[in-house]
């Protein structure tokens, strides 16, 4: 799932369910978002082809990728409302791990270790359930993390997420717009603060279903497009193929098709 930085407890609500790394969960325009996903193998046809398999409740269980020699290996567990609760990803240069923390429902704290480096990040929340701030740390040891940024969450008055805004403490602080339309975030930009221009600015563009089909980014936010990625659907939402233009210059650079192996 992309979106690493404070998506689970922000977007939550508000994007649409896709496969790993390219949205976030949510039932807003889908009734079950989890239903097309249960129970399957997904094999894509990319060199080297990635194998997904998923659980009966619909959540991701394991990626596995092995490139002559260069392998990826991922496991994921989750809560029965499909919240994450750990996630390992392992590689040929190491292991990442994470953990994640609930107050009830909420998620509070998120846990990472990564070859000898440790973060966190924790959550507040408002009385009505939404983020209004969040903490990150760094450091070479669990019990010794320094505080690096702060955010703050400032929401539309239906409850999307207007604006969130970080105080760095070894950067600038910064600041990101988010624009949403029918429940669905269509743009987010990054300003740094006293620029008028953002950092970087991606769209994003859905079916009448509501599952996403283009995205684009903009570094600098000049108006040029550095990056196009687009998603061919089948009846149920799953991908069955997904196009990246990594460099802007109007070809794509990489066509994956997936197939889908689920139970009658």
């Amino acid at each position: 799932m992309s979106f690493r930085w404070a998506w689970i407890p922000l977007l939550a609500a508000c994007s649409p369910k896709d496969e790993p790394s390219e949205s976030v969960d949510s039932d807003v325009l889908v009734a079950d978002p989890y239903a097309p996903f249960q129970s399957c193998v997904a094999t894509t046809d990319n060199d080297p082809a990635d194998q997904y398999t998923y659980s009966e409740a619909g959540d991701l269980l394991t990626r596995e990728r092995d490139n002559g020699g260069w392998t990826v290996s991922e496991t994921y567990t989750w809560r029965e409302d499909h919240q994450p609760l750990t996630s390992m990803i392992i590689r040929n240069n190491g292991t990442t791990e994470m953990t994640y923390t609930y107050d009830g429902d909420a998620l509070s704290y998120v846990e990472g270790n990564s070859e000898g480096y440790y973060w966190e990040e924790e959550y507040t929340y408002d009385e009505t359930g939404r983020v209004i701030s969040s903490h990150y740390s760094f450091g070479e040891s669990a019990s010794s993390l320094d505080l690096i940024s702060t955010a703050t969450y400032v929401y539309n008055d239906d409850g999307t997420l207007r604006t969130r805004i970080s105080d760095n403490l070894y950067d600038i602080d910064d600041q990101v717009l988010y624009t949403w339309e029918n429940g669905l975030l269509v743009k987010e930009g990054r300003y740094l603060f006293d620029q008028w221009q953002p950092e970087f600015l991606t769209t994003y563009a859905y079916d009448d279903a509501g599952w996403m089909i283009e995205s684009t980014s903009d570094y600098g936010g000049d108006g040029v497009i550095d990056r196009l990625q687009t998603w061919v659907r089948d009846d149920l939402g799953r991908t069955i193929t997904r196009s990246t233009d990594r460099d802007g210059d109007g070809e794509f650079d990489t066509v994956i098709n997936t197939v889908w192996d689920c139970p009658e």
